[in-house]
């Protein structure tokens, strides 16, 4: 992951992204550890597969996220990961051209 000094000020601004890092991981079998609460201020824009990435984005600064849930035999985690700017347009502007990726907003 490479981000531009204005991504990185954009976040340390941001009232929520400031919040989380660059890569959050829980794993819910080993460890009562939770997601950050800014994670869930984030809203999800794409679904990038069946069911699982998917493609958020903070309300307040734009900055794009994977967010991904395992659950499987003694497998039951969660993974958030920053995107850069790049990465999160790519990604959202293929929702318009691959089938699996449906956007969430326009309904």
């Amino acid at each position: 992951m490479t981000f531009t000094q204005a991504e990185r000020e954009r976040v340390a601004n941001c009232s929520i992204c400031k919040h989380l890092s660059d890569v959050e991981f829980v794993d819910h079998i080993w460890t009562t550890d939770v997601l950050p609460d800014a994670a869930h201020k984030l809203e999800t824009v794409a679904t990038l597969g069946f069911y699982y990435p998917l493609l958020q984005q903070c309300p307040e600064c734009g900055t794009y996220y994977t967010y991904y849930r395992d659950c499987g035999y003694m497998e039951n985690d969660e993974s958030l990961k920053r995107l850069s700017d790049e990465e999160g347009q790519n990604l959202f502007g293929a929702g318009n051209q691959r089938s699996g990726i449906e956007r969430q907003d326009q309904e």
